[in-house]
């Protein structure tokens, strides 16, 4: 079937088969590889369900079910391992809840364009990809992130390319934080504008799967999961060469090479869901997994890059960004304001402002536009740890990382029996047993269960 030949109807659906089947791809890969799901029973349990959500959408795009299935799912998950979530949790977290309106808000409210939910609801996904993108790219212009020295640039260059067989003075590169800061400025800005659009897609791509090939955090699943999420950028000609070659590719194979195929796939994944829930992680296991994540990282990188070049001429069919009613405005409105938390005296914990070196503890803000409220909150209740029995807060000490009051209240709740000394507003405390603190065993257990702070290392080094 050549592309001239679809039909509008046709193209709706090949248009949902290739942005369902992509992004429950990236949900199976968040699940095979992050660790922080086995944290818990119940998250081991709702990974399990987000993982048969994740198959059912991969082998049935069209149904509506899997969509809401997988975007009730997701976000479940994410709240059974609060407080403590990462960055790339949270924007799938958002994803799952923006598909889960798009999909729910016209059915409950009857809307004619129900059985087409997802062509009117792509500018709002896409806004909502737009913002936790531009989140992290504006995050980065402060006085930190631009020290080479400390600068979570040269520390993640050092640290994805440490498995070359020779050195790369990554460390000593004083233009690279301003390469990183402007690549992902070039991303966010580029998408916006349809000229630049085709070439922000390549150099995205190209961007994030230069970091997919770290050997340790392939277990953060980020690239896989951008890579998905910048193909609702891709017009529908690009989804219409995708299927096209996808059945004539299955009409080549024959049906046994395909179900050959198939079974060492969902076997392969299998194994390795299996072995990363239900196994301690040791770093051997890292090594199916990374495979696993690099040939899907190649995968991608090359279908987003021929794609985006190919139809380089073509623009999207619709708005580029829109909104989908009052439900929406409420999810776009809590994301900025999660995103704007560390500047506002909030959280500083999955703010969208990973690996930036932002510091706005002590109610100075080290960006170059965006100031710290000036009130006093517990952001600003730093502690230092000067000695423990408990091995991670020995460890917070001998780092000379500095945590907030809450975090300590939160870590003090499984560690009553250690001895602690620490240092808060000039003040040590010594304790021959945590629990014998009201201060640290008498804690707003609602509020600690929500929110989430990270460590401020006293030399102001990257931190996640």
């Amino acid at each position: 079937m050549s592309l001239l030949s679809f039909t509008a109807e046709q193209t709706t659906k090949n248009r949902k088969s290739f942005l369902g089947v992509l992004w429950a791809l990236s949900i199976l890969l968040y699940e095979v590889e992050d660790s922080i799901g086995s944290q818990t029973i119940i998250s081991r349990l709702v990974a399990g369900v987000v993982f048969l959500a994740a198959t059912f959408l991969l082998i049935r795009p069209q149904d509506d079910r899997a969509w809401i299935l997988l975007g009730i799912s997701v976000p479940v998950q994410i709240l059974t391992l609060l407080p403590s979530i990462n960055n790339h949790s949270v924007l799938f977290a958002i994803l799952g809840v923006a598909v889960l309106v798009s999909v729910l808000v016209p059915k409950v409210t009857k809307q004619p364009t129900a059985t087409d939910w997802l062509a009117h609801s792509e500018p709002f996904i896409r806004l909502v990809i737009l913002i936790g993108y531009g989140s992290a790219a504006i995050a980065k212009l402060n006085t930190g992130f631009y020290n080479y020295k400390i600068s979570c640039a040269n520390s993640i260059a050092t640290e994805v390319f440490s498995w070359l067989p020779f050195k790369i003075p990554f460390g000593d590169f004083f233009w690279l934080p301003v390469v990183v800061s402007a690549t992902e400025l070039f991303v966010f800005i580029g998408l916006i504008f349809a000229a630049t659009r085709p070439w922000a897609l390549i150099v995205a791509s190209a961007f994030h799967f230069l970091l997919s090939l770290n050997y340790t955090a392939a277990g953060l699943a980020f690239n896989p999961a951008l890579f998905s999420m910048l193909v609702f950028f891709l017009p529908s000609s690009a989804s219409n060469e995708l299927v096209a070659g996808w059945d004539r590719l299955k009409n080549r194979l024959g049906q046994k090479a395909r179900l050959g195929i198939q079974i060492v796939f969902w076997a392969s994944l299998a194994a390795i869901f299996i072995m990363w829930k239900l196994v301690p992680v040791n770093m051997s296991m890292l090594i199916p997994t990374f495979v696993v994540v690099e040939l899907v990282s190649t995968l991608m990188f090359a279908l987003i890059v021929v794609l985006a070049f190919r139809h380089r001429k073509t623009r999207l069919e619709s708005k580029l960004v829109s909104t989908a009613g009052t439900v929406s405005w409420i999810v776009l409105i809590v994301m900025v304001l999660n995103a704007a938390m560390p500047y506002l005296g909030g959280k500083t914990g999955a703010t969208l402002s990973m690996y930036s070196n932002l510091r706005v503890e002590g109610g100075v803000s080290n960006h170059f536009f965006i100031p710290r409220l000036p009130i006093k909150t517990a952001q600003d209740d730093l502690v230092t740890i000067v000695s423990s029995s408990d091995p991670a807060l020995e460890n917070l000490a001998k780092k000379k990382v500095m945590i907030t009051f809450v975090t300590l209240q939160q870590m003090a709740a499984t560690r009553r029996n250690a001895s602690l000394t620490y240092l808060r507003a000039g003040t040590t405390y010594q304790l021959p047993s945590i629990g014998l603190s009201d201060q640290l065993t008498h804690q707003d257990a609602f509020w600690n269960s929500l929110v989430a702070y990270r460590n401020v290392p006293e030399a102001g080094t990257c931190t996640w």
